[in-house]
């Protein structure tokens, strides 16, 4: 099921972000069209409402069928998907959702617990760019956003990234919590 819009409640701090009570998140360079593909509601919200106060225009799925209906739907530039859902796993959603012309040029982000070498060679295998591993931290979030990679993604042409060539860890490869 897709849900916009939903309400929440905002006057509350976000505990575990630096600057804890800080009310006005840094915007991004470009507003993207993100789904956020969550299977825990909280989470899933949250995320939303943060993208949102970001400048981005965000749907929201909670389970991997109904991430795969809403990405057919919605058309996002960027897909923030969890590895760990019910039903079709995050896994499956990236298979579908590369194997279908209408969502293949989206930016697939795997956002999960799983963070070991081999659910990292299993997302990338099964369609995920980048792999986060929880907790992200908002600015980790943002850079990957702000990346040029995602940004030229509209245009279908996407640039090599270097990164795929180093040995060393790179800064979406490792746990992200706040940088």
């Amino acid at each position: 099921m897709l849900w916009r819009g939903v309400t929440a409640n905002t006057t509350g701090s976000v505990s575990g972000i630096k600057g804890e009570g800080e009310t006005h998140p840094r915007k991004t360079d470009k507003s993207l069209r993100i789904l956020v593909v969550e299977d825990n509601r909280d989470s899933a919200d949250s995320l939303r409402l943060f993208l949102e106060f970001s400048g981005h225009e965000v749907a929201v799925a909670y389970s991997g069928h109904d991430g795969v209906r809403a990405a057919e739907q919605y058309q996002p530039d960027v897909v923030l998907c969890d590895i760990g859902l019910p039903g079709l796993d995050g896994y499956g959603v990236a298979r579908k959702l590369r194997d279908n012309p209408t969502t293949a040029k989206a930016r697939l982000i795997a956002v999960t617990a799983y963070g070991q070498d081999e659910d990292r060679r299993r997302s990338h295998e099964a369609g995920f760019e980048q792999h986060l591993v929880k907790p992200v931290g908002p600015d980790a979030l943002q850079r990957v956003l702000n990346c040029s990679a995602v940004l030229n993604r509209k245009s279908g042409v996407v640039p090599p990234s270097p990164e795929r060539n180093r040995k060393s860890p790179t800064a979406t490869e490792m746990t992200l919590s706040d940088s």
